[in-house]
């Protein structure tokens, strides 16, 4: 029995009715001491142990008789005897406190306690009465809690992640990562900011950084957790992307915090770009239509990789040691010309075969060609394009305003993006010259086949033309010869006649004939001068006056005093052709009209008739050797066909163009142009 009552009561006069209640509770009290699963030791003010419950034999593994022989000193060794009984002495009435301390087993096992200690009884004669807790398990537990806090603590702390806490949407929490990470000076600096202050006003997919800040972590919270990706902004303004994973967390009081863990994913993003940047330049080599857009399509990419406003591609022949700049786009200059190997950067890049970073207007000013605008970039970079034969290139970007605008990072960057642009460009052009050397040789299929075919014409006509007159000569010749005695004047006259006219026919076959092999084998010299048109055609005149006399065919001069720039040979034979032709195929007494116009810088000049005309098959075949026509003319006149072809290439010669409008029955109508002088 843990309270003595003849040591804890009283004697006193109370009423049957007070005692009897008195016991009462003193029984409750006593039951509830004996099942308590907490120590009661009952001392007195020496520490000697008066009585004790159930809970403590069990706690100190003694009996209970084996504990009333000892003292409080006996099983606490927390404090000194000394110091345990200047501690009773020192307590005041019914004024209960709470000592932590350690108490010893029988067998030798220490543990810790906490024991609420109370005085009661009187002055004279003072108890104590100590409710001990065996504090183990709680003290374990807290071992472990302060183990955890600390390993998390560590965790915290020394995360390579940045780790911030949002309590209410403010951060109220952050490691030593996320000041490093946003580059500030220490975590008082990050403190109840809210998350979209520390972001650019927009996200990558358009959205307001407030909304869908509030957004995210609302979906956070109803989820538990939540992983996106977001960008923020550092201290010194640079945006960067990081992956976010948001962790709702409860506390003991109720509330929530998020747990934020950010992880900065720039090189990541940096990878994803360059390899989408090199998936991207292997598929324009097949789906750019032409080099040109192959070089726009390269310049877009590269920009998606870093700032290349100013972009430029230069090729280098090492056979012919000419730089070319096929393409070019700069905001201050114009595309450069063509230009021999000299000492500016591109040179030097070409020279060195390896890729530069040139800082300081000045010093690129030096190694520079002179600019027409005078702007140098503040900082330039060359890199070295290795292709294969005789092609070297360089590509180059440059800045006008930073002059930190490119590093070494960027260098290595497009070092990397090159080899798959060489690559690239090395397929290309091994395309581009497989597809020029098709064309070509397909070009010049189509012109062995004119040439074979103007061949076998020309062939023809010089079988059926040259041969026509040389019969009708024979055939004269020898009618003279064996029959020349009986011939009357009028017979000899007429035959001379003949004969006159087929040497004609027969003389200008030749010269057409000599005129375009000269033409087609470029042999024909032309000299161009100042003429006066209207004194070339008076020339001319002379030689076709009396076929129109013969015909009664009026030519009406039409032509003012206009000078031209060509060759006076050339105007003659066409002139002479195109009025010969309008004598041939106009009726007798019909018409022919020499004109002309002013078309600066050109002279339109035509030669007009009242004759049969021609149908619109016709005039498409009329230039073509390939489809010589020699028709007769009203009076059955000859002729080759070649006239006209050889009228065109003559013009063209002297940078004119011939060609012809008729209409069947009605005429036909002959225009060629020559500059104007």
């Amino acid at each position: 029995m843990l309270v003595n009552k003849k040591i804890i009561t009283q004697k006193t006069d109370c009423t049957k009715k007070t005692q009897s209640k008195f016991e009462e509770n003193e029984e409750r009290y006593k039951v509830f001491v004996d099942n308590s699963i907490d120590a009661f030791y009952l001392t007195d003010f020496s520490g000697k142990l008066l009585d004790v419950n159930k809970a403590a034999c069990t706690i100190l593994g003694y009996s209970r008789e084996e504990l009333l022989k000892l003292t409080v000193s006996d099983i606490d060794i927390g404090f000194t005897k000394k110091q345990i009984l200047e501690f009773i002495k020192n307590l005041e009435f019914n004024v209960p406190i709470i000592v932590n301390s350690y108490h010893k087993r029988k067998n030798g096992e220490i543990f810790p306690i906490e024991a609420r200690i109370n005085t009661f009884g009187t002055k004279e004669k003072p108890f104590l009465i100590s409710n001990v807790r065996d504090m183990t398990e709680q003290k374990e537990n807290e071992e472990l809690l302060r183990k955890s806090f600390k390993k998390y603590q560590d965790l915290f702390e020394k995360s390579k992640d940045a780790i911030l806490i949002i309590k209410n949407g403010r951060f109220v929490d952050c490691n030593q990562a996320a000041v490093e990470l946003l580059l500030y000076k220490d975590k008082s600096q990050l403190l109840n900011f809210y998350p979209s202050e520390l972001s650019p006003e927009f996200q990558p997919d358009g959205r307001n950084s407030v909304e869908k800040a509030d957004e995210l972590m609302k979906i956070a919270v109803e989820k538990g957790s939540h992983r996106f990706e977001w960008e923020h902004v550092k201290s010194n303004g640079e945006i960067f992307p990081v992956e976010v994973l948001l962790t709702t967390i409860t506390n003991e009081d109720g509330s929530q915090v998020l747990h934020t863990t950010w992880r900065d994913i720039s090189e990541r993003k940096k990878d994803e770009k360059l390899q989408k940047a090199l998936y991207a330049i292997s598929q324009e080599a097949d789906k750019a239509s032409s080099i040109n857009e192959l070089y726009k399509s390269l310049h877009e990419i590269v920009s998606t990789l870093m700032p290349a406003k100013n972009f430029f591609i230069a090729i280098h022949n090492s056979e012919t040691n000419i730089v070319d700049f096929p393409y070019f786009f700069d905001e201050y200059d114009p595309s450069p010309v063509k230009r021999i190997f000299s000492n500016g950067l591109t040179e030097k890049v070409l020279k060195s075969k390896k890729s530069q970073i040139i800082k300081r207007a000045q010093r690129i000013k030096k190694t520079a060609i002179i600019k027409s605008t005078g702007h140098y970039p503040k900082q330039w970079v060359g890199i070295y394009l290795g292709f294969e034969g005789k092609y070297k290139g360089v590509l180059a970007i440059q800045d006008y305003e930073n002059e930190n605008a490119y590093n070494q990072e960027h260098l290595k960057i497009l070092n990397f993006v090159s080899e798959q642009i060489v690559k690239t460009l090395d397929k290309r052009y091994a395309d581009e010259t497989l597809r020029k050397s098709v064309i070509e040789l397909m070009e010049a299929k189509k012109q062995l086949e004119i040439i074979n075919r103007d061949k076998n014409r020309l062939f023809s006509i010089i079988s059926h033309d040259l041969k026509s007159p040389f019969m009708t000569l024979l055939g004269i010749s020898q009618m003279i010869s064996e029959d020349m005695d009986s011939m009357s004047v009028k017979e000899v006259k007429e035959m001379t006649s003949t004969i006159y006219n087929s040497t004609q026919n027969l003389y200008k076959l030749i010269e057409n004939l000599l005129n375009w092999s000269r033409l087609q084998m470029d042999s024909f010299q032309v000299t161009p001068t100042k003429l006066n048109i209207k004194d070339i055609y008076k020339s001319v005149r002379t030689l076709v006056k009396l076929s129109a006399e013969e015909k009664g065919i009026l030519i009406n001069d039409k032509l003012p005093k206009v000078f031209v720039l060509a060759d006076e040979d050339c105007v003659k034979t066409v002139f002479r052709n195109l009025i010969g032709n309008a004598i041939k195929y106009t009726e007798p007494k019909g018409t022919i009209t020499i004109s002309c116009k002013k078309h600066t810088p050109y002279i339109e000049i035509s030669v007009e008739d009242t004759g049969v005309g021609m149908n619109k098959k016709l005039v498409n075949k009329l230039f073509s050797i390939s489809e010589v026509i020699s028709k007769k003319g009203t009076l059955n006149e000859t002729g080759t066909g070649l006239g006209l072809i050889i009228c065109k290439e003559l013009i063209e010669k002297n940078n004119g163009k011939l060609w012809v409008e008729s209409e069947l029955g009605k005429g036909s109508k002959f225009i060629f142009t020559l500059p104007m002088h």
